[in-house]
């Protein structure tokens, strides 16, 4: 729901970069506190993303990845269709 607030596509991995470097400009629609909220999150789990590379395989972390894309294009495309 954050990234729908700010109008961010966070599943490409230059976006979500930038949302790290605490960039604003990558906001479609302003709202800093979800902005905020949104980069909070994302510090949060990146460091265990890391973590969890580490003690699994390729394919093990293919299977996670898609899961959670998957989920955040369902939760973009629901709230896409709410608006």
């Amino acid at each position: 729901m954050l990234m729908i607030a700010c109008d961010i596509d966070i599943h490409q991995d230059q976006i979500a970069k930038r949302v790290l470097q605490n960039d604003l400009t990558v906001c479609g629609r302003q709202n800093p506190k979800a902005f905020e909220s949104l980069r909070r999150h994302l510090m949060a789990f990146f460091p265990l993303k890391m973590a969890s590379i580490d003690k699994l395989d390729a394919g093990q972390v293919k299977a996670a990845l898609e899961e959670v894309r998957a989920e955040i294009l369902r939760l973009r495309e629901a709230g896409g269709s709410a608006s």
